[in-house]
């Protein structure tokens, strides 16, 4: 019998962006579980500290200009070799500040300055990871123009194409796939035990959002598949394909995507039963009429108990 996909409930995170959105099926013990509490927590008030505890409560005069987008300030305080060497070593790093508001002005100042572009915050994350995640494209380009590595993880193991999926930035994916970034690298939760992997394209098969035709997810899924993304990778204790996945909870327009894109409509998930199966068993009819004219199976590898 396919697996019950049960969808998580949101509880106290209500109001509160995940990495994992609450349409993803939790892998936990064997099973497919709601989860009260999400990983990869992202406020959706980007515009303060990421990290209360970093900054103390005492933030620099360097780190206010970054968040602020004030550029003319910023190159003051860093005109002098002790200026740069107080500004540019704070945590978290100013780079990082100004990218997450998207103040180009203030990256380039910064980098001008001497900022190291892959700087990292205390869980790992980079200006290049704030700047995708916000869909500041401008910011990205410049971070990526100073060779920052677009392959670069936090300590969950998000990339920031990752965060870009997440939110859909269909340019900062663009830019990203075009300069090197690794459609594959997945995210990981090391709260759960054994941690599922979830590929980019995974997290956006399942999307209820943004996936109509020329929509903000379907153009990311898109691009994944042109640059050659693997869109048949497996993931978490249920071993489900990204196409199992969107087929099973009926997203429609994903799942016809992944077709055109080539994912294997025959690989089934741990138990073998495949995408078309698995839609069938969870009632998603219009999922079921998107079958090839060739003969597939919808009848499920176990009858149901």
């Amino acid at each position: 019998m396919p697996h019950q996909l049960e969808p998580r409930q949101s509880g106290s995170c209500a109001g509160v962006y995940t990495l994992w959105p609450a349409w993803v099926p939790i892998p936990a013990c064997g099973s497919f579980l709601p989860r009260e509490v999400p990983p990869w927590n992202l406020s959706t008030d980007e515009l303060e500290f990421e990290n209360a505890d970093e900054s103390g409560g005492s933030e620099t005069s360097v780190q206010r200009a970054a968040i602020g987008g004030r550029a003319a300030e910023l190159a003051t305080l860093l005109s002098t070799p002790a200026g740069r060497a107080a500004g540019l070593q704070t945590s978290p790093p100013p780079l990082y500040l100004a990218c997450m508001g998207g103040h180009e002005g203030c990256v380039r100042t910064l980098l001008e300055a001497g900022a190291v572009p892959d700087g990292r915050t205390a869980n790992g994350r980079t200006a290049l990871f704030a700047a995708c995640r916000g869909g500041h494209a401008s910011c990205a380009s410049l971070l990526l123009d100073r060779r920052a590595n677009p392959n670069d993880r936090d300590v969950n193991g998000c990339t920031a194409l990752f965060a870009a999926c997440a939110k859909q930035r269909v340019e900062c994916v663009q830019l990203l796939l075009t300069c090197g970034a690794d459609a594959n690298l997945p995210a990981q939760d090391a709260n759960i035990e054994p941690p599922p992997d979830l590929t980019p394209a995974m997290l956006l098969a399942g999307s209820p959002v943004g996936m109509e035709p020329q929509g903000r997810g379907w153009l990311c899924l898109q691009a994944l598949g042109q640059a050659g993304a693997n869109l048949n990778a497996r993931s978490g204790i249920r071993a489900m394909s990204a196409l199992c996945l969107a087929a099973a909870i009926g997203r429609l327009e994903a799942t016809r995507l992944l077709l055109q894109s080539g994912a294997d409509i025959e690989q089934g998930d741990v138990d073998g039963d495949r995408p078309l199966a698995l839609a069938s068993y969870h009632g998603q009819a219009k999922v079921c009429c998107l079958a090839p004219s060739r003969p597939f199976s919808t009848s499920p590898s176990r009858a149901p108990t």
